[in-house]
């Protein structure tokens, strides 16, 4: 087997590893606007929205990485949602990602 196929399957296999993390950060992502929703103290939703920008920046960095452009884009968008975006955004924000991911293959 030549170094470029190994390093195209090991490639391969990564992709798969990070699109089936993706379905965990989508949940992590909605879970985190919900708890946000609910907040009655401002602690809660500052640590809200920073498991929301480490998310998005996670996927900012990584999306390109493995063809996925458009995760890139909503990563950095989100990103700066995450710090001041309305309950609103953030909600429409995690079903855009919801969507992403059900169709990537």
């Amino acid at each position: 087997m030549g170094l470029g196929v190994e390093f195209d399957d090991r490639i391969a296999a990564l992709r798969v590893s990070f699109v089936q993390s993706l379905r965990e950060l989508v949940m992590r992502f909605q879970a985190s606007v919900a708890r946000l929703e609910m907040a009655r103290e401002p602690n809660v939703g500052e640590i809200e929205r920073s498991r929301m920008r480490e998310i998005a920046h996670r996927l900012a960095g990584s999306g390109g990485l493995y063809g996925l452009e458009a995760v890139t884009v909503w990563g950095r968008t989100s990103e700066k949602l995450a710090q001041h975006g309305t309950i609103h955004d953030l909600r429409r924000a995690g079903a855009e990602l919801g969507e992403l991911v059900a169709g990537i293959r």
